[in-house]
């Protein structure tokens, strides 16, 4: 029973860092439009507001006169069923963006 669950939980994470080194940027292509959190400009988009590096995403624009998030680099949690959660360490707040 314990190799069972050990097999499973090494598939089951094999999985998710497959998807988090080879899909996610792919997912992360197209609009994002700011539903919570954090403000980091609405909309923002891939290759034109921000790029991911390993696991943060760098902002290369300014959106928010508000908030400037010029040259900021947050954690990027993940992007799934059309949700962008991202995590902000200096503010220790989270952000969601949903795609247009």
């Amino acid at each position: 029973m314990k190799k069972k669950i050990f097999i499973f939980f090494s598939v089951l994470l094999s999985i998710l860092l497959f998807d988090r080194f080879f899909c996610m940027e792919n997912r992360l292509l197209g609009v994002w439009e700011y539903n919570g959190g954090s403000y980091f400009g609405d909309p923002i988009a891939y290759n034109q507001d921000f790029i991911l590096n390993k696991n943060k995403i760098k902002f290369i624009r300014n959106k928010s006169e508000d908030n400037p998030v010029l040259e900021k680099e947050i954690y990027l949690i993940g992007c799934y069923f059309n949700g962008l959660l991202l995590y902000d360490d200096n503010l220790d707040k989270t952000s969601f963006y949903i795609k247009l």
